[in-house]
């Protein structure tokens, strides 16, 4: 089912959600610890052995689908690992209004034997005052590949930097679009975009 650990009010923090099935799979459903009204995002961390899966059509009691760590004074962190694969159809999102993006943190050791991949990601968003951080590394030693949609790391700030996204495997590497500049139209020199590191 879904869970939900969000904080609203200025120095709170979200809950910290951590959900491990060290022998066997993991399945889970929508995330959301988000912080708003001040708040900061919570973190979640994600382990399964053989793989794990996040999200559900069903949202949350907000509307929430996949994983949520926004937060209005900083986004949170997400972390997910599997000795196998991971595989979710949802969104992973943590923006910031007043401070940094998420830290987004996905690795994986195996692949699904179905369909070759090491990784299947849907969306992921870390946009801030300073865009967040993107990491997605597979090590599957039989090549399997790593599929991750749209990423959306924009700083918003005048001195702000875009996203930081490192992607690599040992087999194929596909993602959609990829935004990891500055958008801030009064940016002033100290401004930046991001960096982008795709190997496969």
């Amino acid at each position: 089912g879904n869970i939900e650990a969000r904080a609203t009010g200025i120095g709170r923090t979200a809950g910290t959600v951590v959900v491990n099935s060290f022998g066997s799979s993991l399945n889970v459903g929508n995330i959301d610890a988000a912080g708003i009204n001040g708040a900061s995002g919570g973190i979640v961390n994600l382990t399964g052995r053989n793989l794990v899966s996040f999200g559900s059509a069903t949202a949350t009691s907000t509307g929430i689908t996949g994983i949520n760590v926004s937060g209005e004074a900083a986004a949170g962190r997400v972390l997910v690992g599997s000795a196998g694969y991971i595989t979710s159809g949802f969104a992973i999102s943590g923006q910031s209004v007043l401070g940094d993006g998420a830290s987004v943190n996905v690795v994986a050791g195996g692949r699904n034997v179905a369909t070759g991949r090491s990784i299947d990601l849907a969306n992921i968003i870390v946009s801030g005052q300073n865009a967040g951080t993107v990491q997605v590394y597979a090590a599957d030693p039989t090549r399997g590949s790593i599929n991750v949609g749209n990423i959306v790391g924009l700083s918003i700030g005048a001195r702000g930097a875009g996203a930081a996204v490192a992607i690599a495997g040992l087999g194929a590497v596909s993602t959609g679009v990829i935004l990891a500049g500055n958008t801030n139209a009064s940016a002033t020199s100290d401004a930046a975009g991001g960096s982008v590191f795709i190997s496969g």
